[in-house]
């Protein structure tokens, strides 16, 4: 399960966008962005400039920094594995329900 979290909101503004142990995935909602990695991966070139417009993404590996900057208004989510995700209240109901009600009996 991966949770999603809005990231910026932004009109115009440049951001920096820290590495992290895990791969990630960054996704644009609305707008478009300008997206240059700040760190060199193991050996390899440090990758051209990316442009990415609603409802593309892109997969940050882990361990590459990044600066956005938004061309306009801009709404992004970064999606990153998380715990699971909370139940749903049909599932959280099920579950007080059987802890609630005792177990039947076979009859004698």
């Amino acid at each position: 399960m991966e949770t999603m979290t809005l990231l910026h909101e932004s009109d115009g503004r440049a951001f920096a966008l820290a590495g992290a142990d895990h791969e990630r995935r960054l996704k644009v909602v609305e707008g478009r962005a300008w997206i240059t990695r700040t760190q060199r991966h193991a050996g390899g070139p440090v990758p051209e400039d990316l442009w990415l417009a609603a409802g593309e993404q892109l997969t940050l590996p882990p361990g590459s920094a990044w600066v956005v900057q938004a061309v306009g208004p801009l709404r992004l989510r970064l999606c990153e594995p998380g715990l699971s995700a909370p139940p749903s209240f049909a599932e959280w109901l099920a579950a007080a329900w059987r802890a609630w009600v005792p177990p039947r009996r076979p009859a004698l």
